[in-house]
C-alpha cells in the first residue's frame, strides 16, 4: 500500500511550536483479493477515506471500507504499474488462489467455476503463465477427489494448449515447441498424492473422448486434443518414469 501524510505547515511558528503537524494519513490499497491494482493512467484513483491516526491494524480497516468514488474525493492520484510478479487477470488470480485447496476449503462446485472462467483467458495469457497453469491444472486432477473437478481442469488444459497452438500458428509443425519444451524440460511431479498423474490423464483423456462421441457435430467446439495428443502422451510416459 501507499501511506499519505497530510500536515499542516506553520509559516509563521512561535517559539517550541513544532512547524510541521500531522492532520490525518490516507492509505491506497496496493494489493486487494490477491490481485494488484491495475494501472490508472486515463483515470484518477480517489480516497475518501482519511485517518486521524495509524493504528496497528490500520491497513486492515482500509481494505474493509467501500471503494472510493471517483470525482466525489478531496485527494486525487494517478499511477502507472510498470511491472509486477502478481497476474492483473482476474481468473487467473482465483485460480491459483484456490487450486490447492481441500474440499473443506473450497467447494468442487466453486472450484469448477473458477475453472471455467479461466477457460476464457486470453491467448497471450495463456502462453505467458503455459507452466504455472498446467502444473495447477495436474495439481487439480491428482488431489481432488470428485470427478467433476478432475475433468474440468483436464478440459480447461486442453482449451490452454488450443490457445498457445493457435497463438503461435506454426503450421506444418507436429508439435508446438513451447509445449515440447515443457514436456520436456519443466514437467515435474512436485506434489505428492496417491494417484499418479499418469493415471489421471489417462481416464480424463477416455472421458474427453467420450464427451466428444455423445456430442452433436453442432455443439463440439473447435479444440486440439487430438492434435495436442502427443503431448499428453509424453506426460503419460515422463511421469511413469519419475
Amino acid at each position: 500500500h501507499l501511506l499519505f501524510t497530510f500536515y499542516n505547515i506553520v509559516v509563521k511558528k512561535k517559539k517550541a511550536e513544532d512547524p510541521e503537524t500531522p492532520l490525518c494519513y490516507a492509505v491506497v490499497p496496493l494489493y486487494s483479493d490477491g490481485r494488484i491494482v491495475v494501472h490508472n493512467l486515463e483515470n484518477n484513483y480517489g480516497i475518501s477515506s482519511f485517518l486521524s491516526k495509524l493504528e496497528p491494524d490500520y491497513v486492515t480497516k482500509v481494505m474493509n471500507d467501500p471503494p472510493p468514488v471517483v470525482g466525489k474525493s478531496p485527494f486525487l492520484i494517478r499511477f502507472n504499474l510498470v511491472s509486477t510478479i502478481y497476474p492483473e487477470d482476474k481468473s487467473i488470480t482465483k485460480f491459483l488462489n484456490i487450486y490447492h485447496t481441500t474440499e473443506e476449503e473450497v467447494s468442487d462446485k466453486e472450484l469448477v467455476s473458477v475453472l471455467q472462467q479461466l477457460q476464457n483467458l486470453s491467448e497471450l495469457l495463456a502462453i505467458q503463465y503455459l507452466p504455472v497453469i498446467i502444473n495447477n491444472l495436474m495439481e487439480v486432477m491428482v488431489t481432488r477427489a470428485n470427478n467433476k473437478p478432475q475433468f474440468e481442469a483436464f478440459r480447461t488444459l486442453v482449451m490452454v494448449m488450443h490457445k498457445v497452438r493457435t497463438k503461435l500458428q506454426e503450421n506444418g509443425v507436429s508439435r508446438t515447441a513451447l509445449l515440447e519444451l515443457y514436456s520436456n524440460y519443466i514437467f515435474q511431479q512436485t506434489f505428492t498424492t496417491s494417484q499418479p498423474i499418469y493415471e489421471a490423464i489417462c481416464s480424463n483423456f477416455l472421458l474427453y473422448m467420450m464427451e466428444l462421441k455423445c456430442q452433436k457435430p453442432s455443439e463440439q467446439k473447435a479444440d486440439s486434443v487430438f492434435i495436442n495428443s502427443w503431448f499428453f502422451f509424453d506426460l503419460v510416459i515422463k511421469s511413469m518414469t519419475l
